[in-house]
C-alpha cells in the first residue's frame, strides 16, 4: 500500500541524512588534520598572530555562518564554501516537503471519508465507499497522519543538523594544531625465547 512505501522512502531518507552528516564532517576534519601534518619530525604550525585572535576570528565565522543558516537554510553552507553541500540539503528538504504534502493529502481524504460517513445524510457517499470499512479508514487516516507528523519532524531535524553543519565548518576554518610532530622510523624487534626477529615501522606523533 502508498502508507508502506511512505513509510519506506522516510526510511531511507533518514538513512541518507545521517549518513551525509557524518561523512561531511568526518571528510573535514580529515583534510583539516592531513593539512597539519607533516612526515618531518619536529614541525612547528603557527597559523594567524596569536591564540586569542585565531579563537576570535573562528568564532566570527562560525557565529556569522550559524545566523545565516537559520535564516535562510543553506546560506551558512555557501559562507563557508561548503557549495556541494547546498544541492543535497535541499534535494533532502525537498523530498521531506514532497512527502509532507502527499501524506497530508491522504489523511485528509480519509478524514472527510470518516466524516462522510458520520454525518447520518445518506445523499453524501465518500470515495471508498465500496472499497474500504470503516475500520479500514480510521487504520488509514492514523498511518498517513503519523506518516506526515514523521516527515515534519525530519523537516525540522534537517533544519536544524544544516544550522549545526554551519557552526562545525564555522569552527573548523581555523582549525590549528600549535605542535604537532610526526615521526616515523624502523623498528626491530628480537624474541629471545622463540629465537626470531621482527621488523616494522615505528610511528611517533607528538601533540
Amino acid at each position: 500500500m502508498n502508507f508502506k512505501k511512505n513509510k519506506i522512502i522516510s526510511c531511507i531518507l533518514f538513512f541518507f541524512i545521517a549518513l551525509n552528516f557524518a561523512f561531511s564532517l568526518g571528510k573535514d576534519s580529515l583534510l583539516k588534520f592531513n593539512s597539519l601534518i607533516s612526515v618531518e619530525s619536529n614541525t612547528r604550525f603557527f597559523v594567524g598572530d596569536s591564540t586569542k585572535a585565531k579563537a576570535k576570528t573562528g568564532w566570527s565565522i562560525a557565529k556569522k555562518a550559524t545566523v545565516l543558516s537559520a535564516c535562510f537554510p543553506g546560506l551558512g553552507q555557501i559562507y563557508n564554501k561548503k557549495y556541494w553541500k547546498v544541492p543535497v540539503i535541499y534535494v533532502v528538504m525537498g523530498g521531506l516537503g514532497y512527502s509532507i504534502l502527499k501524506n497530508n493529502t491522504n489523511y485528509q481524504r480519509y478524514r472527510k471519508a470518516l466524516l462522510y460517513r458520520a454525518d447520518g445524510d445518506s445523499t453524501t457517499v465518500d470515495e471508498f465507499n465500496t472499497k474500504y470499512t470503516e475500520d479500514n479508514l480510521v487504520t488509514l487516516k492514523r498511518s498517513y497522519r503519523r506518516y506526515r507528523d514523521l516527515s515534519i519532524l525530519g523537516a525540522c531535524l534537517i533544519y536544524v543538523i544544516q544550522i549545526i553543519d554551519a557552526n562545525v565548518d564555522g569552527h573548523l576554518t581555523n582549525f590549528d594544531v600549535d605542535n604537532i610532530s610526526f615521526h616515523v622510523s624502523p623498528w626491530n624487534y628480537n624474541n629471545t625465547a622463540s629465537n626470531k626477529k621482527f621488523t616494522g615501522l615505528s610511528l611517533t606523533m607528538k601533540f
